[in-house]
């Protein structure tokens, strides 16, 4: 029975992010251009972005992509009042996306230094699907199309995975289909993908918890693997990495523990690389020497609490978090209507917190397990993470800034399911069939509010 729910839930998934991406016009999702371009460096010798003189960190892209790209993201500025410039005419949108990809082509040069540091791996659906497109020559349409539903398949497919692992409750399906969480899957973003594989990698730690040792080498290996796409994707998820530890201690063998530190090795490296030679010009005042800004940050420690604190208090951030977190769609110019959703959306995350908190009635004392503790601890060092990692990045003069700049409440998701694994009910009880019905029959409701909200902003 845990096998045809989770099948059905994640075919309910696949169908409602397939009739978003009907509705939705190419490239609407935040930054979806740039994780295009970087997507297709995966199928390109190019896997470390150069730097033309004077522009921010590019790549060579297939002149076809470029101009597809291009275009539609002109019409997207346009439209959520970022630029001023004319909208591109339809025939010139029809016209772009009938190119084919050709890989005799000239490659002609893209910038997306937002996208610089993730790694071409991260990227594996939709670079598969740019290169069977290119392979074939197909429309760069169709390769986009190919793109987006590669992302939704391993996406649901991963997630498929996570809940056999794990038996998912009430409360981790409720974010798992909100409508932020749903428009990102349908789209060719890294969103989807990468936050699917966080999930496996969470659930491969909770399932490792109690495996025989034959199955835990298992697990330690797939951790390692969820990991090298996850964190260097999302680094704000680095405080995931000490999970690897904790299976090597349980196999007490040594490559398990040599492999965990091959990973952050390896991680480290990538990161450190990657940032030193992204140049990103999008913003004036940007840091250009992140490490030297680092040490500033550090040696004054409590101007740095007072910056935090000043921008968690501020209300106005406050609120846009919870509203980004819960759906604020397009380029953060399509909020949900009527505004009196996000209320109605927070109650049900209420109700479904609720749900997921029943047990805690008859065994108060489990929810103070170490297991738990650790979980809640990752999340709260995750969400501080994204606060210092968009100091650093995205706001301008960090040591002087008033608040810090650019969060949005998608990046939440995870510390936020890292929360909801840790009040989740014991394994034991949601293996029974009324709480496995409990959890997917919440999850399904939910999946059809967000989708109706969703259609009804596209």
């Amino acid at each position: 029975m845990k096998h045809l729910l989770a099948a059905l839930f994640c075919l309910l998934l696949i169908t409602s992010c397939l009739l978003i991406g009907r509705f939705t016009p190419p490239l609407l999702s935040a930054d979806e251009h740039a994780h295009l371009i970087r997507a297709y460096t995966l199928i390109s010798p190019e896997w470390i972005m150069h730097a033309p003189p004077g522009q921010s960190s590019s790549a060579w892209v297939d002149p076809a992509l470029a101009r597809f790209i291009r275009l539609h993201r002109q019409k997207n500025r346009v439209l959520s009042q970022r630029s001023s410039g004319p909208v591109p005419t339809e025939a010139e949108l029809q016209t772009s996306g009938q190119l084919q990809l050709n890989k005799a082509a000239t490659a002609v040069t893209m910038p997306a230094p937002g996208a610089a540091v993730y790694p071409p791996l991260a990227y594996l659906p939709q670079g598969l699907a740019l290169g069977l497109a290119q392979a074939w020559h197909w429309p760069v349409v169709v390769a986009y199309g190919l793109a987006r539903l590669s992302a939704l398949l391993f996406s649901a497919a991963a997630l498929f995975i996570a809940f056999l692992l794990i038996n998912p409750s009430p409360l981790q399906l409720a974010l798992l289909t909100l409508p932020m969480s749903l428009f990102q899957m349908a789209s060719a973003s890294l969103d989807g993908f990468i936050n699917s594989i966080a999930v496996v990698a969470i659930s491969l730690h909770l399932a490792s918890e109690e495996a025989s040792s034959k199955r835990l080498r298992k697990l330690h290996a797939g951790l390692l693997f969820c990991l090298l796409f996850t964190v260097p994707a999302r680094l704000h998820l680095w405080p995931l990495l000490v999970l690897p530890f904790l299976s090597a201690h349980r196999l007490k063998e040594r490559w398990a523990r040599l492999s965990s530190v091959s990973l952050i090795t390896v991680i480290a490296v990538w990161v450190l690389h990657v940032s030193r030679s992204t140049i990103d010009l999008r913003r004036t005042g940007l840091s250009s020497d992140v490490l030297h800004t680092t040490v500033q940050l550090l040696t004054h420690p409590i101007e740095l609490v007072n910056l935090l604190v000043r921008t968690i208090s501020n209300p106005q951030l406050l609120s846009f978090y919870g509203r980004s977190f819960i759906g604020v769609l397009g380029w953060l110019h399509l909020p949900l209507k009527p505004p009196i959703v996000y209320l109605m959306m927070t109650l049900l995350l209420g109700l479904c917190t609720l749900l997921s908190l029943l047990w805690v009635y008859h065994q108060p004392r489990r929810l103070l397990e170490n297991s738990r503790l650790l979980l809640v601890s990752l999340a709260l060092l995750s969400g501080v993470s994204i606060f210092l990692l968009l100091l650093l990045g995205w706001t301008p003069n960090p040591t002087q800034a008033l608040v810090i700049e650019g969060v949005q409440g998608r990046y939440f998701l995870i510390p936020a399911l890292l929360i909801a694994f840790a009040v989740a009910p014991p394994q034991g009880d949601l293996k029974r069939l009324p709480s496995l019905a409990l959890s997917y029959g919440t999850g399904a409701v939910m999946l059809g509010i967000s989708t109706v909200l969703t259609l009804h902003v596209l």
